[in-house]
């Protein structure tokens, strides 16, 4: 179980003015007013997850297995975000079976992966006065109309001939969205979740929703060529996707709009209509050479991204909320670098350039956006990572510095967000056989050693007034860590 305070998101002038607004964060004190919105203690979350797997496995005989994975998992989530209580309550079940085997030279996988879940989301609405938060009703009430479901099969061939070596799969990929029933409700609706399903006012048909499926074929295909024993040469090409997401903040933006999206005739089902399976098509390129003194990886990769999905603006109800905002192509290359100059020390340098683009202006909610050759948000085109690590005696020292290229917080390219380089230092002492231990180490970790102040995460809003949030970097920060091994 995991229960924390949230940070405070800045805006757009915040974010660009980091060094002032560094350590902005909610109210510390309930003042009695509206303002009380941004306490602290109004914004906070609590997890609990409950996970069990186990792993069975079968061979008939030699060189051929069978592996069935049965597991349950379920997370109950809850957080206050101002005047609010969103909770998610999620239940899996399901398995997945494979095979693996050696026919003649030629390895063959195959299996099949099912789920069944219960996805429920529902938020309560609370008005804040000097009395503090009281319940003022339902944003959201629903209940899924039954369970969704997952099924996936796959097929993968791997064959070697010589220095050569192949592999094609295909895997599908079916995704099934439960219908979903919302109700209307006011002050007089039981504030209990179980309770109000049974007493309120009756079925919202502008927030009910249908059943949805999803399914895609997901191919993949890698050849490799070892070259020599220190040098490989690889090509990797394959299809991922993106499950549907952000139903809570959609259903948030259209609760707390719900006049505008009447007027433009809009109900929630139009807004879940238009949404689409991300899916992706990812090429890399690259090798690795060994030397006893050096290593070098070098890759280049090309992807393109068919229906992303961002937070825009709809010009017909004035807000932002997810949405398809098209296609994009990433492209770009990176290094990995090792230097071995001495036995005891490893120097590090890897960096990378990517430049991600979206293809076309977004125009499907009315107008255009021109977003066509904008960089994706949060998506920075150089990144650096270099230092070293050296062990003398029973110590380790580890420096290294990073550098984060520039890069925006809105898929305009309107808010550019500047680029940050920090540093960071561990240093570990190791203890063989002490005690009754097999060994033991105490560790500290200093992040940030000379305090940058930078903005770190940038989110897309989900209120649908804001385009993005952003928060400040991690701070100078210390941790000691102490470890044993029987």
């Amino acid at each position: 179980q995991v229960d924390q305070d949230l940070y405070k998101g800045l805006d757009y002038d915040q974010a660009r003015n980091i060094s002032h607004h560094y350590r902005d964060d909610y109210l510390e004190d309930l003042t009695g007013t509206p303002a009380d919105k941004d306490f602290y203690g109004y914004h906070h979350s609590e997890t609990e997850n409950h996970d069990v797997m186990t792993i069975i496995n079968y061979s008939p005989k030699e060189h051929h297995t069978f592996t069935l994975k049965p597991y349950y998992s379920s997370e109950d989530k809850k957080w206050l975000d101002g005047g609010a209580d969103k909770y998610v309550e999620t239940e899996r079940f399901g398995s997945k079976l494979d095979y693996a085997g050696d026919w003649s030279g030629t390895l063959i996988s195959a299996g099949y992966w099912y789920e069944n879940f219960d996805l429920e989301k529902y938020i309560r609405k609370n008005k804040l006065n000097d009395q503090g938060r009281n319940y003022a009703g339902w944003a959201y009430l629903a209940e899924n109309r039954s369970d969704g479901h997952i099924h996936s099969p796959y097929l993968q061939l791997d064959r070697s001939i010589g220095p050569f070596s192949c592999q094609a799969g295909i895997k599908y990929f079916f995704y099934h969205e439960p219908a979903n029933r919302a109700y209307l409700s006011d002050k007089s609706t039981p504030s209990s979740y179980s309770k109000a399903l049974n007493d309120n006012l009756g079925i919202d048909y502008e927030m009910s929703l249908e059943a949805v499926n999803y399914q895609k074929w997901l191919p993949s295909f890698s050849l490799g060529y070892q070259a020599s024993p220190d040098l490989e040469f690889y090509l990797n090409y394959g299809r991922n996707y993106m499950r549907p997401y952000a139903y809570v903040p959609i259903a948030m933006v259209f609760s707390q709009n719900r006049k505008k999206f009447q007027v433009a005739g809009l109900s929630l089902q139009d807004l879940f209509d238009k949404w689409k399976l991300e899916t992706s098509d990812n090429f890399d390129f690259g090798c690795r050479f060994e030397h006893f003194w050096f290593s070098l990886a070098p890759t280049i990769f090309y992807a393109r991204h068919q229906d992303l999905l961002f937070v825009a603006n709809d010009s017909r109800v004035g807000v932002n909320y997810h949405q398809n905002v098209g296609d994009a192509t990433i492209w770009g290359a990176e290094l990995e670098c090792n230097i071995y100059p001495t036995d005891n020390l490893i120097l590090f340098f890897n960096p990378s350039y990517t430049k991600a683009t979206f293809d076309n202006d977004l125009a499907s909610t009315g107008s255009i956006l021109a977003t066509g050759g904008n960089d994706l948000p949060d998506t920075p085109r150089w990144l650096l990572k270099a230092g070293f690590i050296y062990y003398y005696k029973n110590f380790t020292v580890s420096p290294s510095i990073k550098y984060v290229d520039q890069r925006y917080g809105d898929i305009e390219n309107r808010e550019e967000i500047d680029s940050y380089t920090t540093v960071d230092l561990t240093i570990e002492y190791l203890i063989k056989n002490p005690w009754f231990f097999q060994e033991a180490s105490l560790k500290l970790e200093f992040t940030n050693l000379f305090d940058k102040k930078y903005v770190g995460t940038i989110k897309a809003d989900d209120d649908g007034f804001n385009a993005s949030q952003y928060y400040s970097g991690v701070p100078f920060t210390t941790v000691c860590k102490i470890s044993g091994k029987f």
